[in-house]
């Protein structure tokens, strides 16, 4: 039997509409097609059959429906089921771009064991709303503890004996992508390359998910958490380098940044925390560059930009609400 180049694994539930659109782009995302795609309807949901009856002519098309309603239950039977050199996890209402073959014709040429691109952020008809760069590292390690924060399933694609042996935890129910790589980071340092092209779409919609969803507030929290568990587990190790240590830094300060004006309780500790591990270090925002910015301290500041940023954060919602704006597009 001939091994496939790229399994796209799709995990799926009740999203007929977008499902046709990812199943397409993932048989596109290989050179001369070289690809199996792996679907896996999770949960109780019939809509995947009709799905399936439209692609039933085309054998590189796989469907492994399973009783439990849980995304990362599904990942983990489309990856047992897998016989590609590498593995692409593909959300079922997202798609891949031309930049996919790409990130698979560096990963050949360089033997890398994780390649990256950027992100597209699309609206729910399509249109474009942003790119989601990669941070300006050559590290995988680094580039996941940086203010850009790559940890979407969707960035990356792995060669697929480097994780053969490593599983996605299904009793996480939010930010299974997040966990799954800061779990890859606190494992071991891995050959990583990266390119300039995006090769994902993901679409910003209300359409509901498995996952559960979290608020803004709640969710940074939980990168706060497990980014503290990286920088540890990297002391543990010895693998914190002066460079990795640099964009941990940056990583949590923007964190800090992001957060202080939602809930000063929380940050507020967690800012002398970032201040006594990473002394002399502030957060990349124009306001700590001009002339004051470094005398006064950052609890000081974040305060007195409490009362703007409340208004700008209601004027954006307001926007939001209206449909004027996106929420990705501030």
């Amino acid at each position: 039997m001939t091994i496939p180049l790229l399994s796209v694994v799709i995990p799926t539930h009740n999203r007929p509409q977008f499902l046709p659109r990812a199943i397409e782009s993932a048989l596109q995302a290989a050179p001369d097609g070289d690809v199996e795609v792996i679907v896996v309807p999770n949960g109780p949901d019939e809509s995947w059959k009709a799905v399936a009856a439209s692609f039933k002519h085309e054998q590189r098309v796989q469907w492994h429906p399973i009783v439990k309603a849980h995304a990362n239950a599904a990942r983990n039977e489309g990856k047992r089921y897998a016989q590609s050199k590498y593995l692409w996890f593909l959300d079922d209402d997202d798609y891949l771009l031309e930049g996919a073959t790409s990130l698979i014709a560096l990963a050949e040429k360089e033997s890398l064991e994780i390649a990256s691109a950027p992100v597209d952020l699309v609206a729910h008809d399509g249109g474009f709303i942003k790119r989601l760069n990669l941070a300006s590292t050559d590290d995988f390690v680094s580039s996941c503890l940086s203010p850009q924060r790559q940890t979407g399933f969707s960035f990356h694609i792995y060669l697929h004996l480097s994780i053969h042996d490593f599983w996605l935890d299904e009793r996480v129910g939010i930010g299974q992508d997040t966990h799954w790589v800061h779990y890859l980071c606190q494992l071991r340092d891995w050959r990583w390359g990266k390119i300039n092209a995006s090769g994902y779409a993901w679409r910003q919609h209300s359409s509901p998910q498995i996952s559960a969803a979290y608020g803004p507030s709640e969710h940074l929290k939980l990168q706060e958490r497990l980014l503290w568990e990286t920088i540890e587990s990297l002391i543990r190790s010895h693998r914190l380098t002066d460079q990795r240590a640099h964009f941990a830094a940056q990583g949590m300060w923007s964190l800090v940044h992001a957060g202080f004006f939602m809930n000063p309780q929380h940050w507020y500790p967690v800012m002398k925390k970032v201040q006594q591990r990473f002394p002399g270090t502030y957060p990349e925002v124009a306001i700590y560059n001009k002339p004051l910015g470094r005398f006064i301290p950052p609890l000081a500041l974040e305060t007195l930009m409490l009362p703007k940023r409340w208004h700008n954060h209601l004027s954006r919602q307001r926007l939001v609400k209206q449909g004027v704006k996106n929420a990705w597009e501030f």
